[in-house]
């Protein structure tokens, strides 16, 4: 989230790998970066981690 808060707030281009990497699946995944919060776009880019924990240990995939 510190990434994408980082991008979020500065203007000016990154010339970083990171910054290329992330901007990338947001532009593949439709994300505006300035339309959604940091934890929003967080959970989209790594597919709702907390969902799938909380699906596996409590929903109908677990024990």
């Amino acid at each position: 989230m510190q990434c994408l808060s980082l991008l979020k707030r500065e203007e000016s281009e990154f010339d970083y790998r990171w910054a290329h990497i992330f901007k990338r699946r947001m532009t593949d995944q439709g994300i505006d970066i300035n339309s959604h919060d940091e934890v929003w776009i967080a959970q989209q880019l790594m597919r709702h981690p907390i969902s799938v924990l909380d699906n596996y240990f409590f929903g109908e995939n677990g024990e």
